[in-house]
């Protein structure tokens, strides 16, 4: 038996671990009011519905029918897109809730990464994803906030160095408003003493 903050960390690495998957859509998917999507993957089902077309925003739920204690995942999403001479930006709005049954824990993920997609015309086609993270439990008091690529440059500095875009900073505290993007360049043991009271 895992305690809440094991399960807290595993949400987590979850949440980071599946955003390889959001670039690699293998159809066009662009339903209507009121479509459903059903699937499953082990002994776990999907089911998705389109619950608003303008903006588009769809609500699911990943769910084990066959164990009762089996953690319960819901959420909807809002998708968004810019575009520029350069570049398209892709961003998801919303919150998934991670519930574990036997603990009546709840973890949510509430802010997200957006993606960067390059070479859209020209060149090699790269997608880079830049921003937070940030997943809450509120019963427990756990916050989560992790920056994505945390320190990438502006276009100038970039003609001149690259940029580490496989980079992942953050930090695990009690403290509801704690900033971490505000604090990484302050000393990391003084940075975990303050949350800490």
């Amino acid at each position: 038996m895992k305690d809440n903050m094991e399960w807290f960390k595993l949400v987590i690495g979850w949440v980071v671990a599946t955003m390889h998957a959001e670039p690699q859509m293998k159809k066009p998917f662009n339903p209507i009011l009121g479509e459903t999507f059903q699937g499953s993957f082990g002994n776990y089902e999907i089911v998705v519905e389109q619950i608003s077309h303008h903006p588009p925003v769809s609500a699911f739920q990943i769910f084990n029918p066959k164990q009762k204690k089996a953690p319960f995942i819901d959420g909807h999403f809002r998708f968004e897109a810019s575009t520029g001479l350069r570049k398209l930006v892709g961003s998801k709005k919303g919150v998934i809730w991670v519930t574990f049954p036997d603990t009546k824990q709840v973890v949510e993920a509430v802010t997200f990464p957006k993606i960067e997609f390059h070479g859209m015309m020209k060149g090699t086609r790269t997608a880079n994803f830049t921003g937070d993270i940030k997943v809450k439990d509120d019963k427990n008091g756990f916050y989560a906030d992790l920056i994505v690529c945390p320190d990438k440059k502006g276009w100038f500095k970039k003609m001149f160095s690259s940029v580490k875009a496989d980079k992942l900073e953050g930090i695990i505290t009690n403290c509801r408003n704690l900033d971490f993007r505000d604090q990484i360049n302050t000393d990391r043991k003084k940075l975990i003493k303050d949350s800490d009271g």
